[in-house]
C-alpha cells in the first residue's frame, strides 16, 4: 500500500495503482506573504503513516495517524501537536521530534519521548537546523542553515561515548525556559573550552510541578552550577543565600570590572549584600504624554497623574488596543510601582490598603475602566524605551511630545527594567570557576533582539549605530521624515537608562498586585464598594507579608 499527498486529499493506492482511500484535505500556500497550510507524510517505526499538517503565519503543527479499514480516517496525535508549531522527521524506529533543546524519538502514539542528543552536547543551534535524515542508529545527517539563510551545509553527527571523550568538567545551568542566545553561547563555549563542558537542564511541563523539581534540584548533592534567572523569583533565592556573591569575582584581571556595567545594574542586583547576578540585556516601557498647553510638563506622581486623567474625561489612557491595555494592564503593570512602595512596607511587614488614600485610588481606576470602554482617543502612547524613538513620536505628536516614565511617590517618573538573560552562580556548585568563566563569555556581546545591552561598551555601540541619517516613515499613510538622532535626545534616553530601576520584583509584591487586580473586580461590577474591596486587599495582602 502507497500513500500520496496532494493539495486535495491523501491517496491510498494499492499494489495496481488502484485508489482504495481517498481523504480530503486542504493545502494552500500564498507565496506572496507565506500564509497558508502545507504537508508532509512520514513513516514509523512499524510502518505506521503520520500526516502532518503546517499551518504557516500561525505557527500551528498538527498530526494525524492514518488508519485504514474500510475507509481511510485520520487519528489527531495531541503530544505531537503544538500551538507554536513542531520539527517532526523520520528515523529508523520510529519519528524524531526536535524541540530547542535536543531531538527525541517518539512511540507510534507520541505519548512517551526518548531523548537521542542535546543539541548543546553536538555543537548545533537548533535554529539552525532545517532537516534531520538518520542513517543508522548511530548516525544522523543534519542540514544546517547558513546566516540569513542563504545557502546550507551537512554536517554527519556520530554517536560516540563519554569514555571516548576529552574529560572535562560538566558545568550544568537550571532554566526554566533558555533563551536562543543562552544555547548559542553554550554551543559556541562547548567548541572552544578544553576544560569546561556546559549544558542545559531544562525544568518544563505543569506550572506548579517544574518550581517543585527545580528546587528539589537546587538543594541536592548534585546541584547545578548556573541558575537562569528567567521566570524566577530572584529575591527568593537571594535571600536565602543561596547564590553566590559575584563582588569578589569583579576585581580579578582580565575578567569583568565593575566599571563595565550600569552602576544602578549592579546596586539593584545586589541583595543582602551579595551581588546575585549580572543581566545580560533588559528593556524598558516609556510612555508618551502630548501636553495640550504648553506651560510646561508638571510632576508625575500618582496623584498628578490621576488630576490629569480627570482634566481629560473623553480620554483613555493608553492608545494600544484597550483589551491588551486597559484597566488590568493600569493596575498590574503602570499604577503597580506605586502602590507597592506608597501602601507597603516591606522592612516591617505591613501595609494599609485600608487607608482612604487607596479607597479614593480604587475609585479613580473604575472611573478609568468605564472610560476604556467609551472613549476614542488615548491620553498616553507607550513604547519600548530605545534610542531614535523620541525623534520618531516628535514626528507623530509634535515637538511637545514628553518621554515619561511610571508615575511615583516622590513625583518623579520611574523607569523599571525588565532584566534578560540574568545568570547568577549557585553557592552550592562545584565548578564557581568554570560557571565564572562561562558567565564572562556568555556577557561578551550583544545577543540577539532588540533589547538594550547592559554592558556600557555594547551600549555606546548601540548608540553610535542609532546616530544614523533618519528615515521616512508612514503614518496612517502619509510619509514623514524622521530626522538624524541628536545629541539631546542621546543624552535624554541615556539619562533615564542611568535612573532605571532593575530591582527583581519579588514573588510577594506579585502576589500582591494579584490581589490588587482580583478583589477590584468586584467594584468594577458594582457588587462591592471602594471600601469593602479595600478591606478585602488589606487582609489578604497581610496575610502574604506575614509568610515572607
Amino acid at each position: 500500500r502507497a500513500y500520496v499527498l496532494t493539495a486535495e486529499a491523501i491517496l491510498s493506492v494499492d499494489a495496481d495503482g488502484a485508489v482504495k482511500g481517498n481523504l480530503p484535505v486542504e493545502l494552500a500556500i500564498n507565496l506572496q506573504d507565506k500564509r497558508g497550510a502545507s504537508g508532509r507524510l512520514l513513516e514509523g517505526e512499524n510502518g505506521e503513516v503520520y500526516y502532518v499538517k503546517d499551518e504557516l503565519g500561525i505557527s500551528i503543527t498538527e498530526t494525524y495517524l492514518l488508519n485504514e479499514g474500510e475507509t481511510l480516517r485520520m487519528t489527531p496525535i495531541s503530544f505531537l501537536s503544538a500551538r507554536s508549531g513542531l520539527d517532526l522527521f523520520e528515523g529508523t524506529n520510529g519519528i524524531l521530534r526536535m524541540t530547542s533543546e535536543g531531538m527525541y524519538r517518539c512511540d507510534v502514539t507520541g505519548s512517551t519521548m526518548e531523548e537521542i542528543l542535546k543539541w548543546g552536547d553536538s555543537s548545533l543551534i537548533a535554529e539552525d537546523v532545517s532537516e534531520v535524515v538518520q542513517i543508522t542508529e548511530d548516525h544522523y545527517l543534519v542540514e544546517i542553515l547558513s546566516v540569513r539563510g542563504m545557502g546550507s551545509e551537512i554536517q554527519l553527527l556520530t554517536r560516540t561515548s563519554v569514555e571516548e571523550l576529552p574529560e572535562r568538567e560538566n558545568i550544568v545551568i537550571a532554566s526554566l525556559n533558555p533563551s536562543a542566545d543562552l544555547r548559542r553561547c553554550v554551543v559556541e563555549y562547548n567548541l572552544a573550552s578544553e576544560k569546561y563542558h556546559v549544558s542545559i537542564e531544562t525544568y518544563s511541563g505543569d506550572p506548579e510541578g517544574k518550581y517543585v523539581r527545580l528546587d528539589a534540584d537546587l538543594v541536592s548533592r548534585d546541584a547545578p552550577d548556573i541558575l537562569d534567572f528567567s521566570g524566577l523569583d530572584v529575591s527568593k533565592y537571594a535571600e536565602r543565600e543561596m547564590l553566590e556573591d559575584l563582588s569578589p569575582y569583579l576585581e580579578r584581571d582580565g575578567g569583568i570590572d565593575r566599571e563595565d556595567y550600569l552602576g544602578n545594574l549592579l546596586e539593584d542586583y545586589t541583595i543582602k549584600n551579595r551581588l546575585v547576578g549580572i543581566p545580560k540585556k533588559f528593556s524598558a516601557w516609556v510612555f508618551w504624554w502630548v501636553p495640550q498647553d504648553t506651560g510646561g510638563q508638571g510632576g508625575w506622581g500618582m496623584e498628578d497623574f490621576m488630576a490629569l486623567a480627570e482634566k481629560y474625561p473623553d480620554r483613555r489612557v493608553f492608545s494600544r488596543d484597550p483589551s491588551l491595555y486597559g484597566t488590568e494592564y493600569l493596575l498590574r503593570e503602570f499604577c503597580a510601582p506605586y502602590y507597592l512602595e506608597r501602601f507597603v512596607n516591606r522592612d516591617e511587614g505591613t501595609c494599609r490598603f485600608d487607608s482612604e488614600e487607596f479607597r479614593g485610588f480604587l475609585e479613580w481606576a473604575g472611573t478609568q475602566d468605564r472610560k476604556n470602554e467609551q472613549a476614542q482617543e488615548a491620553l498616553l502612547g507607550e513604547h519600548q524605551l530605545g534610542f531614535g524613538l523620541y525623534e520618531y513620536y516628535r514626528v507623530l505628536y509634535g515637538d511637545n511630545t514628553v518621554m515619561r516614565g511610571y508615575p511615583s511617590v516622590n513625583g518623579e517618573e520611574v523607569y523599571i527594567a525588565s532584566a534578560e538573560d540574568a545568570l547568577g552562580i549557585l553557592a552550592d556548585s562545584e565548578y564557581k570557576e568554570g560557571a565564572w568563566e562561562f558567565l564572562c563569555y556568555f556577557l561578551k556581546d550583544h545577543g540577539d533582539g532588540n533589547d538594550l545591552p547592559t554592558r556600557k561598551a555594547l551600549l555606546e555601540e548601540v548608540v553610535k549605530e542609532a546616530r544614523r541619517p533618519g528615515g521616512t516613515y508612514y503614518f496612517n499613510g502619509v510619509p514623514a521624515t524622521v530626522p538624524e538622532l541628536s545629541e539631546a535626545h542621546v543624552a535624554l534616553v541615556m539619562q533615564a537608562i542611568e535612573s532605571i530601576d532593575f530591582t527583581p520584583r519579588s514573588s510577594p509584591e506579585n502576589d500582591i498586585v494579584d490581589i490588587v487586580w482580583e478583589e477590584i473586580q468586584y467594584l468594577l461590577d458594582g457588587s462591592k464598594t471602594a471600601e469593602e474591596v479595600a478591606v478585602a486587599i488589606q487582609n489578604r495582602a497581610e496575610l502574604v507579608l506575614q509568610e515572607m
